[in-house]
Parts: structure tokens; sequence; C-alpha cells
């Protein structure tokens, strides 16, 4: 009877904490498809921002980084380069709304104020959706780090899951102003 319960006992533990573990896996999962899904709704208003824009503004420097940022996001292979991609892009939209306050016509154009709007609202929903997965990935390290999980998490070969860093924000570059020789008359 000892020999059935020494027996038992692990092999119920393993899978009860096997169990835990594609629990809190599946939660990252799940927290990363909801951030997925905010990032395509982004990707496809952004042509529209880069329409309306072009026709008030005359910087293509800005307008073709935030297109290329968009291309590359699209393009990302794997949790971590779209993680970075979003980043720049979040980085060059914040840049782009930073600049479009010298320009009164575009700010009062109804057709940028919404595409703005809808932009803002999903990059919230998206910083809510991070901080969601950010914490359902602490979870699941938490559940894959300890002993003797880490050894089931190795065995039945669990994925460490990466934390989704936030956008850092770029400034707007400021024109060097060259030094330029008073004449006097």
């Amino acid at each position: 009877m000892k020999i059935l319960i020494i027996i038992i006992l692990p092999v119920i533990y393993t899978y009860k904490a096997r169990k835990r573990i594609k629990k809190s896996q599946n939660k990252v999962k799940e927290n990363w498809n909801k951030i997925d899904e905010l990032l395509k709704v982004r990707n496809d208003i952004i042509p529209e921002l880069i329409d309306v824009t072009k026709k008030y503004i005359n910087r293509d420097d800005i307008l073709n980084s935030i297109s290329n940022a968009r291309k590359d996001l699209l393009i990302s292979r794997d949790y971590q380069e779209k993680m970075e991609n979003s980043n720049k892009l979040t980085s060059e939209l914040g840049y782009l709304f930073s600049i479009t306050e010298d320009y009164v016509n575009l700010k009062e154009n109804g057709n940028f104020i919404d595409i703005q709007n809808k932009i803002h609202d999903t990059e919230d929903q998206i910083s809510k959706s991070k901080k969601r997965y950010n914490i359902s990935v602490t979870d699941y390290k938490k559940k894959t780090n300890g002993f003797p999980s880490k050894i089931i998490a190795y065995v039945f070969k669990f994925k460490p899951a990466i934390v989704f860093e936030e956008a850092k924000k770029i400034e707007p570059q400021k024109p060097e102003i060259e030094e330029v020789e008073v004449l006097e008359l």
C-alpha cells in the first residue's frame, strides 16, 4: 500500500501542476491574441491617417517612417519582434500627433479628429491589454519557475513568455540653427 501511495502521489501532483501551468499558458496566449487583434485594428486605421495628414503637412520623412513602422509590424515573425515594432509605431504616431499641433487646418479637420480619436482609443485598449498580458506572463513565470514545477515545465516543454515593454516616447527633433552673420548697413 505504501508503495502505491509513493507512486500515485507524484503522478497526481505532476498532473495537477501540468494542468495549472497549461491553464496559465493559455491565459498568456489569450491575452496576446487580444493585443494582436488591437494591433491589426490600429494598422487598418493608419493608411487613412496618412492620407488625411499628407494633404496638410509636408513631412514625408515622418509619414514614411510611420508607413515603414507599420510594414515592419505587419511582417513581424514572433512575439519579440512584434512587440518591438509595435512600440516603434506607437512612438512614431506620438511624434506625428505632437507636431500636428502646429497645423491648425489639420487639427480642425473633422476626418483627422475622428481618425486621431480612433487611434487614441485603440492605443488605450492596447495599453490595457499589455498590462493584462504582462500580469498573465508574471503569473505564468511564477508557476513555471518554482521547484518542482520548473522540472515539470521542462519535461512538458512549456516555453517561456516575454513581458511586453512600454514604448519609449520620441521627442520632436529640434532643428539645428545655423549662426548667421549680421551685416551692418
